[in-house]
C-alpha cells in the first residue's frame, strides 16, 4: 500500500520543455482525465510474474499519454489521459493476466486537480478525489477494475465501446458511501451472454 505521499508539486510549475496539461474538470481537447489506484497481485506465490507485469504496465504508460503518480513496489497511482485509453490499457492487462498467472485490482475515478496555490493533497488532487480512488479501489477483488455509477454515466458518453463491460459488484461494502460499486472483469472470463465465468 501506498504509506505516504510523496512530495507535493505546486500545479503550476513544471520542467523545462516539458508539455503543459490542463488542471481542470477534463484534460487535452475536452477529454475526461482518470486517476487510477492499480495494484499487481502474484498468483500462488508467483512475485516475479506481477513485478514483470507491473514493469510493463508502467512502461507502456507513455505511448497512451498516461502519467504515473507514484509507485510503490507492486502499486501505482497513475493519471489517464482519456477514458477510452485507460480502460483499454487496463482491459489488456486484465486479459493478459488471466494468461500468464498474475491478477490486478484497480479502482478508477475522474481526476480533478485541486484549485488551491499549494495543494493539499497527493499531487495536487483534492482531497475528495484521492478519498474516493481509495475507496472505490478497496471495492475491487483480484482481476477487477471498479467504478462508481457517478463515473459510469461519465465512461458512457466519453468511452461508448467500454460502458457495456461493466457489472454489478459482488463485494458491496455496507458501510462504504458507495453504495454500488461496478466493475469490469477480464474479457476472456466472460461467456458470450456477458456474465463472467468462474470456472
Amino acid at each position: 500500500m501506498i504509506a505516504a505521499p510523496p512530495t507535493v508539486r505546486r500545479p503550476q510549475c513544471r520542467p523545462i520543455g516539458t508539455r503543459r496539461r490542463a488542471f481542470g474538470r477534463y484534460g487535452q481537447n475536452g477529454r475526461v482525465q482518470l486517476l487510477g489506484l492499480i495494484r499487481f497481485i502474484a498468483v500462488a506465490g508467483d512475485d516475479i510474474l506481477a513485478w514483470e507485469a507491473c514493469e510493463r504496465f508502467e512502461a507502456r504508460l507513455p505511448a497512451i499519454g498516461a502519467d504515473p503518480i507514484h509507485r510503490e513496489d507492486l502499486q501505482m497511482m497513475v493519471l489517464f489521459g482519456d477514458a477510452s485509453s485507460a480502460l483499454s490499457a487496463l482491459s489488456e492487462a486484465l486479459d493478459e493476466g488471466e494468461q500468464h498467472g498474475f491478477a490486478l485490482a484497480a479502482g478508477l475515478v475522474q481526476g480533478i486537480r485541486s484549485r488551491a496555490t499549494v495543494a493539499s493533497s497527493l499531487s495536487g488532487f483534492t482531497e475528495g478525489t484521492i478519498e474516493t480512488l481509495f475507496e472505490i479501489a478497496s471495492c475491487a477483488l483480484a482481476q477487477e477494475v471498479a467504478i462508481s455509477p457517478k463515473l459510469s454515466s461519465i465512461i458512457r458518453l466519453a468511452a461508448p465501446e467500454h460502458a457495456g463491460r461493466f457489472e454489478p459488484s459482488r463485494n458491496r461494502r455496507p458501510d462504504s458511501r458507495i453504495r454500488e460499486p461496478l466493475v469490469m472483469r477480464p474479457s476472456l472470463r466472460r461467456t458470450a451472454a456477458g456474465v463472467p465465468g468462474r470456472s
